[in-house]
């Protein structure tokens, strides 16, 4: 009973400091749209939480990672927010969210990243699928399109791309469909750009 309750004030601990490195960020959403961005992508990641060691010298413990990018006079920015620091903005080259809404929207609208299908093929060739449960503690990634008044926001279970084989058996019959979707090409940026904070 004492560990259910450590677990439930921990969770509990671990969605306000998510929802502290949000709310920085949705500030910061607000204030490019009151200053005629209209075009601005967020990348938030979040899972359970690790510890993180700062400057500051005390650790801390990360639950959710946030990323916006946008465009604004012809240049292109970013900016992280998380609840263990504070980022500055920074001006980019350019940026594959930003290229990917005026390029793709139609193929983002339809994208969508596929949950793991274990499939084994008997001698015959026929499929036999076998359901296969994510872990409850997984990361996921959420990728939200701002333009004009038009808000897409697709959801990426890590589990999901990462995932080739369901065990030695098994393998995942979703998983290439997925290796091709441009959701799984700007999950890699993503990993590009959150190194680079």
């Amino acid at each position: 009973m004492k560990k259910l309750l450590l677990l439930f004030i921990l969770s509990l601990f671990g969605l306000n400091l998510a929802a502290q490195g949000l709310e920085s960020a949705t500030k910061k959403i607000n204030k490019l749209k009151k200053n005629k961005v209209d075009t601005i992508v967020s990348v938030y990641r979040y899972s359970s939480g690790m510890t993180m060691a700062t400057e500051k010298g005390k650790d801390c413990f990360l639950t959710s990672s946030q990323m916006l990018f946008w465009k604004k006079d012809g240049e292109y920015f970013k900016q992280a927010f998380d609840n263990c620091k504070d980022y500055d903005e920074k001006k980019i080259d350019s940026t594959i969210f930003i290229t990917s809404i005026r390029d793709s929207s139609k193929v983002l609208k339809e994208a969508e990243i596929k949950p793991v299908k274990c499939v084994f093929r008997d001698m015959d060739g026929v499929a036999h699928y076998q359901k296969n449960n994510a872990p409850k503690h997984s990361k996921f990634t959420d990728i939200t399109f701002y333009t004009g008044a038009i808000t897409l926001l697709k959801k990426i279970d890590h589990y999901n791309i990462i995932t080739e084989n369901c065990d030695a058996e098994y393998i995942n019959d979703n998983y290439e469909a997925n290796m091709g979707n441009i959701l799984k090409r700007l999950f890699d940026e993503a990993d590009r750009e959150f190194r680079d904070k």
